[in-house]
């Protein structure tokens, strides 16, 4: 959060989670501040209690120069980063997250373009007094913001700035009648009026508690389909999805699948398959007693036994959906009407 007046804001305390990405949950929490700026990250962790040594990526991350950085994601290609543009760095942890910091010390905002993954960040950097906020290509991680007179704030769900008492709770007409119409919302509008979303791609840097710049990221290459043969379009869509699905795969905890019927799910755990060394484990949602829903976990089933996969049917019922459908609502920053 960044108050315009130069002191924070009461109601934008640290401490009750209102700013800054990745606030879902409890568990690891750490607060940033400086001057009338202050940062937030709250995460959940398995089951192990939070680990506080430095070199572990705790956030807010730093750097020697005195740059800020909370993200809320994961930056597939730090390997190839570390090892490549910034093999001269000395890093402080293992952490992922890290390489945007040094990225950003070297290129500045272009340092992004380097950057493969999924995520939303802030970072602070001091010589400008300015905060950079950013969101991957795809928009896979979210990221909200209010900008009033008195000031700036962000956060990864709308919910945060909600409840800090940052946003009032009013509706935005035109959203929701978006949404009525499409299922879903676009553009930067959200259905609560003063918050708006930064779009896919984009960059913004905010200074003194206002956006000076906006730029953006496009996820697909310029230029349109190119002519090529089926033969080589099959090589090329196969060598693009192994090395995507090999560079999501590194993750220090246990991962699976979710697994349709679908040709889409099917080919990830076919490549799945050729690069783990154990049994994948997928898992279905199964409606047996539903009536005009689809169940495709037979055909989910027929799958992983060809793959030898381990497959885990979760059978939801008519009950469970009643039940749990006010929970994920809740949940939801931006409703959305997918029957999927």
């Amino acid at each position: 959060m960044w108050n315009c007046r130069g002191h924070r804001q009461a109601r934008g305390d640290p401490q009750s989670g209102a700013a800054g990405p990745a606030r879902t949950g409890a568990g690891a929490s750490r607060a940033g501040r400086r001057r009338a700026l202050c940062a937030r990250q709250c995460r959940l962790h398995p089951s192990s209690p939070v680990d506080h040594r430095p070199d572990t990526g705790h956030q807010p991350l730093f750097s020697q120069s005195g740059l800020a950085l909370v993200a809320n994601g994961e930056i597939y290609n730090y390997i190839e980063l570390r090892a490549q543009k910034l093999a001269d760095v000395a890093f402080a942890t293992h952490s992922d997250c890290e390489t945007i910091l040094h990225l950003y010390e070297k290129a500045g905002i272009d340092g992004l373009d380097d950057l493969r993954g999924m995520y939303a960040l802030a970072l602070h950097d001091p010589k400008s007094e300015s905060v950079l906020l950013a969101r991957d290509p795809f928009g896979i991680k979210p990221l909200y913001y209010v900008e009033v007179p008195d000031y700036f704030a962000f956060a990864s769900e709308a919910q945060a700035l909600l409840e800090a008492g940052l946003a009032p709770r009013g509706v935005e007409t035109s959203s929701v009648e978006e949404l009525l119409q499409l299922g879903f919302t676009t553009g930067r509008s959200t259905a609560f009026s003063p918050i708006r979303r930064l779009l896919p791609g984009e960059a913004l840097v905010v200074r003194d508690g206002r956006i000076c710049e906006r730029r953006t990221h496009a996820a697909l290459p310029a230029g349109g389909p190119e002519r090529i043969s089926e033969a080589d379009a099959l090589v090329r869509l196969d060598g693009a999805l192994m090395d995507s699905v090999n560079i999501h795969q590194r993750c220090d905890t246990p991962f699976g699948l979710f697994l349709s019927g679908g040709i889409d799910s099917r080919s990830i755990l076919a490549c799945m398959t050729k690069l783990s060394a154990g049994k994948v484990k997928a898992y279905t949602a199964a409606f047996p007693n539903a009536v005009d829903v689809p169940d495709e976990s037979d055909s989910a089933s027929r799958a992983a036994k060809i793959f030898g996969a381990e497959h885990i049917k979760v059978v939801v019922s008519e009950q469970d959906f009643w039940t749990n459908l006010p929970a994920v609502v809740s949940h939801l920053d931006d409703p959305v009407a997918d029957p999927a």
